[in-house]
């Protein structure tokens, strides 16, 4: 059945709008429905004006049908070619076979006796009398051409693959190869001949990737959630020792190419506060001498000032940190690095832990160490005092490492956010309680500090 081209407008305007026009009587209104939807198709691609035509397949020439035979074996996609032709992708296929088979003439569907004129063209433009042998012939050339063409695209696409990784491709990587390039119309026969790979394993191996990708996008959503909820701050390393906290049974690679490719990443190490300003007290001996091992909790602490920039000024955090569990055991915020922040900081130490007698204090030789008040404190406690050498960062790189994490986690990137110090030392509270009793870490055994140390001393 014929339709004019107001027909197929009102058709294809009342489907995209979510309605279907009336099935005409004596048709079927499932392929009546999928005809409309074949317009709608072409009608993107090509604009409106193109359900002007009203040629039916019947009334293509053989040279039409041709043309369109011929697009398809030069690798356009068969369905793009039948939207673009306004005919049935399973239509098209047949004429791709049976010129296969029986070459151009087999594609003139015209019944009765020619034309002089008709033969006359016909014997010219294209072979018609061929006998058996040369029709097996003719069919066996093409089916070669068609697989030396696939063949080439194939091995091209490997060798690619090849240099990038500097190795073999594996099965599944020829898999998705032989997928990709079946979709541009290639045959598969022709791939999986070309590749080396069997037809069961092809099809294993594109399951088993759709299987694959979907448990990935699943322990995706979980290390994104695990990686926003500590305020983009773990790593590969952490994130994968917390999925394992979780229970999941994982390799550490595969953590870090989801990650990769979701172009997750950690926060990472910049400006140091200099406390020293020669010697102004008494210096101790460097007793910890870079040994930071322990044996329990409450055996070695050390300490030192870091200094923040901001727009409204700058301000100094002193720790006291405990080298066997990395816990802060007090900490004290101030504009100013001065004593009295020393004497708070001390104060809720051992406010904390009272009898600490025999445990070693550390620090580099700032003023604020040297001083009688420091020493003296230490020493009507029992405490063991230590100083690093004179400008040596590495004696007391244990807090050093604290200080590069708490600035990469909360302050590097954030300086704008914390308009005041008050609204900082609320930001460094909420950071120091996150540190000791969530923040896991491979020295305590993926625990927390808190729990690690309450966990050694029962």
């Amino acid at each position: 059945m014929k339709y004019d081209y107001v027909f197929k407008l009102n058709a294809v305007e009342l489907y995209r709008s979510g309605q279907w026009i009336e099935t005409p009587e004596g048709i079927s209104q499932k392929d009546f429905r999928k005809r409309i939807v074949q317009w709608s198709r072409i009608a993107d691609i090509y604009g409106l004006d193109s359900l002007r035509h009203s040629t039916t397949c019947k009334e293509r020439s053989a040279e039409c049908r041709y043309q369109l035979v011929a697009r398809v074996l030069a690798g356009e996609s068969q369905k793009s070619v039948a939207i673009s032709a306004g005919i049935d992708s399973g239509l098209l296929s047949k004429w791709v076979q049976t010129y296969k088979i029986k070459g151009y003439e087999g594609l003139n569907l015209k019944k009765g006796r020619k034309s002089k004129k008709e033969a006359n063209v016909s014997k010219k433009s294209k072979p018609t009398d061929l006998t058996p042998s040369e029709r097996e012939e003719l069919i066996r050339l093409r089916a070669e051409t068609e697989y030396l063409k696939t063949e080439n695209e194939a091995i091209k696409k490997i060798n690619r693959l090849e240099t990038r990784k500097m190795g073999c491709g594996t099965q599944g990587e020829k898999a998705a190869i032989i997928k990709e390039l079946r979709e541009k119309g290639y045959q598969l026969k022709y791939l999986l001949k070309a590749t080396g790979v069997s037809k069961s394993t092809y099809y294993f191996e594109i399951n088993k990737s759709d299987v694959v990708a979907d448990r990935n996008e699943e322990l995706l959503i979980v290390i994104r959630e695990i990686f926003e909820k500590n305020k983009h701050r773990y790593g590969v390393r952490r994130i994968y020792h917390e999925l394992l906290n979780r229970g999941y049974h994982i390799n550490h690679k595969r953590v870090q190419r989801l990650m990769h490719e979701a172009e997750l990443a950690g926060k990472r190490p910049k400006e140091k506060y200099h406390s020293y300003k020669g010697e102004v007290g008494k210096i101790a001996d460097n007793v910890i001498n870079r040994d930071f091992s322990t044996t329990a909790p409450l055996q070695k602490w050390t300490t030192d000032v870091s200094q923040f920039n901001f727009s409204w000024g700058k301000c100094y955090i002193s720790p006291v940190l405990d080298m066997n569990t990395n816990e802060i055991i007090s900490y004290d915020l101030s504009k100013s690095p001065n004593l009295k922040q020393i004497e708070r900081m001390l104060d809720k130490a051992f406010d904390k832990f009272p009898s600490v007698e025999g445990l070693v204090f550390h620090s580099d030789q700032g003023w604020q160490y040297m001083h009688a008040y420091f020493r003296n404190t230490l020493k009507e406690r029992g405490i063991i005092q230590s100083m690093s050498r004179k400008g040596n960062c590495y004696d007391n790189c244990i807090m050093e490492t604290f200080f590069g994490r708490l600035k990469n986690e909360m302050y590097y990137g954030y300086e704008k956010d914390y308009s005041s110090f008050e609204e900082f030392s609320k930001a460094v509270e909420e950071y120091i309680d996150y540190y000791n009793n969530k923040r896991i870490q491979a020295k305590t055994k993926w625990m927390p500090p808190v729990k690690y140390r309450i966990a050694s001393m029962c």
